[in-house]
Order: structure tokens, then C-alpha cells, then sequence
């Protein structure tokens, strides 16, 4: 968003912390300075905007095949799930130390979680959003939750392909590698978040 605005020669204000904690202050200076505010994850045009991965996707992954797709709002996984749906099963991979998905699931609305672990600062929404639960249910959605140990995966996106993910970007890789009886022919993986340095990835 920041890029954007710069880009087009716009003002914007970013709040970052725990995500109910930055949502509750972006609405606030909305209001006061009459700004428009731009959700993370639960709005229809942010999914929509992320959903164009999906579309991508669906020009590289044969049909049929496995999409796993961090998660922590939903809004990407939302969005990937939508533009694929009929052709690819997408599964939202989370932490199971912030399982906000998975319990919104289960409970058939949104409900809030405790969060924390080694990914909390890109999927550590306390709460998933309205349209990814709405989603989700509405798809049949299934989620696989996976412990810190195993987002140390993203170890292996460095040392192997010299990536560098953020823990929750390398979440869905995570998931594959902790259950492989569930894609035994394979998935694609979704890699997605930057927002670390590269010698905290390298740790082997």
C-alpha cells in the first residue's frame, strides 16, 4: 500500500502492531482526518486484489493440483480460493499457535484466538476476517495447522532455492513438508512475504 501511494503521489499513513490493535487506530484517524481506509485482508476489494495470484496461478499450476496458501486474516487465501475455485482445492496453512481460520471454521463465524509463535507478525491476526470465513465455509475449505519447528522450513527456501520468506510466507511449506499422507501427488506451494533478513533465514 505504502509502494502505491508513493507511486501515485499520494498520502498514507501505516500502522503496524498486533493487527486488532493497528485496525482499531487506522479507523480512528479515517474518521478524524477523513482518510480512506484500506483493510489488510477483510475487505472485498483487498481480496479481490489478492485473488489476482490466483488468476496467475491458474496459468501455471495444472488443474487439479494442491494449492496451499498461508494464512492469516484470509484475505489472500480468499482471494487465491475464489479465482481457482473448479480447478484447484486451495488449503489455508496456518500456525497452530494462531489457528484464527481453522476456529472460525469450526465455529461457523469468526471468533478471536490467542496468538503468538514465530510468524505472528504477518499471520497473527487474533481474528480471520468476514469474507475469508464466509469463504471458507461457502467452499468447504480444509486448513492445516503446523508448529514453529516446522515453519523453520523457511530455512530450506534459502539454503535450497536462496529465497528469503518470512515465517509465514514459508507456512504453506511448512504444512506440505508436516503432512505429506495429505498431497500425495504434490501441491504448489505459496511463498509470499519478504519481511526479514536474510541471515535470520540461513539459520541451518
Amino acid at each position: 500500500m505504502a509502494w502505491a501511494a508513493r507511486e501515485a503521489g499520494l498520502p498514507a499513513t501505516v500502522f503496524e502492531g498486533f493487527y486488532a490493535d493497528a485496525l482499531a487506530a487506522g479507523q480512528d484517524h479515517a474518521r478524524h482526518e477523513g482518510a480512506f481506509h484500506i483493510d489488510a485482508y477483510d475487505d472485498p476489494q483487498t481480496v479481490a486484489g489478492q485473488g489476482t495470484l490466483g488468476l496467475e496461478l491458474a496459468e501455471q499450476v495444472p488443474e487439479g493440483q494442491p494449492v496451499l496458501v498461508g494464512c492469516g486474516g484470509g484475505g489472500l487465501c480468499a482471494g487465491v480460493a475464489l479465482a481457482l475455485d473448479g480447478r484447484n482445492r486451495v488449503t489455508a496453512a496456518e500456525p497452530s499457535s494462531a489457528p484464527s481460520l481453522t476456529a472460525a471454521l469450526e465455529a461457523g463465524e469468526p471468533v478471536d484466538v490467542e496468538v503468538g509463535g514465530i510468524a505472528l507478525d504477518s499471520l497473527g491476526a487474533r481474528r480471520a476476517g468476514r469474507i475469508a470465513t464466509a469463504v471458507g465455509l461457502s467452499l468447504g475449505m480444509k486448513t492445516l495447522t503446523v508448529a514453529d519447528e516446522d515453519i523453520a522450513a523457511r530455512a530450506l527456501l534459502w539454503q535450497r532455492l536462496r529465497i528469503v520468506a518470512e515465517p509465514g510466507g514459508a507456512t504453506a511449506l511448512a504444512a506440505l513438508l508436516a503432512h505429506p499422507e495429505r498431497f500425495p501427488d504434490g501441491a504448489t506451494v505459496v511463498v509470499s512475504g519478504a519481511n526479514t533478513a536474510p541471515s535470520s533465514s540461513m539459520g541451518c
